[in-house]
């Protein structure tokens, strides 16, 4: 094997995430994003909210919108919003499992 072929391999071992990662990456992510959106104090009211008979109803069309919303509202990938924007969120929970995986 050449020498540039064996550095390729490497790189990718350390840099490419397997599949599992990214699976429980996604799911671990997702959950705690979902709970941080009711939670936060800037936000709130997202998917679980009192509807107009005064009781709280899962709301679920918020959830989704909220979803969308980094494609429709240029300002959620400003970093002071990274927190919100479930995409960016995403891509360093992933590297994160990534890189423990490669560790441990």
């Amino acid at each position: 094997m050449s020498f540039s072929k064996k550095i390729y391999y490497t790189l990718c071992e350390y840099l490419c995430p397997n599949i599992k990662g990214v699976i429980i990456a996604t799911m671990l992510y997702s959950i705690g994003f979902i709970i941080y959106l009711e939670l936060s104090p800037r936000l709130g009211n997202i998917w679980y909210r009192t509807g107009s008979d005064g009781l709280k109803h899962i709301n679920f069309s918020g959830l989704i919108e909220f979803v969308y919303k980094p494609f429709t509202h240029g300002f959620f990938w400003r970093p002071q919003f990274w927190d919100i924007n479930i995409y960016i969120g995403l891509f360093i929970t992933v590297i994160f499992i990534n890189l423990l995986r490669k560790v441990f």
